[in-house]
């Protein structure tokens, strides 16, 4: 799965522990902070490559703390931008959207990433 790559690339190399603070599809239960890698849009290309819309998102209760993440992450997918030594690269823009608050008192980002892998 490539989405299992992507948060072991992560975790290597920001301040987030799969299973701690990230983890893939969905929080566990009794989880309120993180963040959540799901891959959308999965559609196969000519060849052996295909393309997806990763989606990241970051949920905290603090604001800064939960921006200044979500920028983290755009910086470090763009350091893999182009890459041909890995299984998955960045391609066009990486989108970043502040939801606000949830019901939850949390704030919410995403940071959406066409990759192809």
């Amino acid at each position: 799965m490539v989405e299992e790559t992507i948060a072991t690339y992560l975790a290597s190399n920001t301040s987030l522990t799969k299973g701690v603070d990230l983890f893939l599809a969905d929080f566990p239960p009794s989880t309120r902070e993180g963040v959540v890698l799901r891959l959308l849009n999965i559609k196969e290309t000519s060849g052996t490559l295909a393309q997806a819309n990763l989606i990241i998102m970051v949920f905290k209760k603090d604001y800064i703390t939960g921006r200044d993440l979500s920028l983290t992450i755009i910086s470090t997918l763009n350091n893999v931008r182009g890459s041909l030594d890995g299984s998955w690269t960045p391609f066009n823009e990486i989108k970043f959207n502040d939801y606000g608050k949830d019901e939850l008192d949390r704030y919410n980002f995403t940071v959406s990433c066409p990759i192809t892998f």
